[in-house]
């Protein structure tokens, strides 16, 4: 690849991103499939997968997601993006399941616990799901304040929903 290719494949990117960050799937489709031409790079396919996901098309989200596990099966970006889709395809087990393999391999600690929370939550587990979100507060990263509180909304209402527990156990 040349590197007028390059600098256009990657400014392609950053509009691409730009769109799915604004909502804009239907553009953000459009210009991929415009500018696609065969390609089956691992980047397109996680922007295929993402807009597919937000419209609710979770088939062709799945497909995309598999094709680039394919090209990458222990990316754990591609494994947590399938299971978000697993998730709200509602089939809580086997998008428990990538979240544990995207753990491992991942710096995305406090997403993949939080999808892990939801999971169990979905599945009736109210206090593996209360310590997966707090372990997902914990894990956030403190630069990003909007994430830490939505996190620790999420935690509390939990946390109240949970059966009562002395955190202090020399108290009477």
């Amino acid at each position: 690849m040349g590197i007028r290719d390059w600098f256009g494949r990657r400014r392609i990117f950053k509009q691409v991103y730009s769109l799915i960050d604004t909502g804009c799937y239907d553009e953000c489709l459009a210009l991929l499939e415009q500018r696609k031409a065969g390609q089956s790079d691992r980047r397109f396919l996680f922007a295929y997968a993402t807009c597919y996901h937000a419209q609710g098309a979770y088939d062709k989200a799945l497909a995309a997601t598999d094709e680039a596990l394919e090209k990458e099966a222990k990316n754990p970006a591609f494994l947590l993006l399938k299971a978000k889709i697993l998730f709200s395809k509602g089939c809580y087990e086997r998008s428990l399941e990538l979240c544990a393999q995207a753990l491992a391999n991942s710096v995305f600690n406090e997403e993949t616990l939080y999808i892990m929370a939801k999971n169990q939550l979905a599945l009736g587990n109210k206090e593996k799901a209360g310590a997966l979100f707090y372990r997902a507060l914990q894990t956030a990263d403190r630069r990003f304040v909007e994430s830490r509180l939505l996190l620790a909304c999420e935690w509390l209402l939990m946390r109240d929903a949970l059966p009562k527990v002395n955190d202090n156990p020399d108290a009477e």
